[in-house]
């Protein structure tokens, strides 16, 4: 079993302050902030950019998404965490099944 090499290490390096980032708290268990989420789902992109033209379709839906949870989170900036996110959502109806 061969080991990552150091340019590969390279690449992931910017990634783990984002996964390491400080939780919110609630009701004694740890939630990750919607805009900490946000940043790891925009520094994933790139990833996805590099698996060729056949993901093109994933990485134009993936940026979709973030932007429309950006969008929302823009416009009700009370919603910290990525459960109190989704809350807001199912109350206001915006989650539906769109597969």
């Amino acid at each position: 079993m061969s080991s990552a090499s150091p340019a590969s290490a390279s690449r992931v390096a910017p990634l783990l302050p984002l996964l390491s980032s400080p939780s919110l708290e609630k009701n004694g268990a740890s939630s990750m902030a919607v805009s900490d989420f946000l940043d790891v789902c925009r520094a994933i992109l790139p990833v996805v950019d590099n698996l060729g033209v056949a993901f093109a379709i994933v990485r134009s839906d993936v940026g979709g998404n973030i932007d429309r949870v950006a969008a929302r989170l823009s416009s009700s900036g009370d919603v910290l965490t990525i459960e109190g996110f989704l809350e807001a959502c199912i109350k206001d109806g915006d989650i539906r099944n769109n597969s």
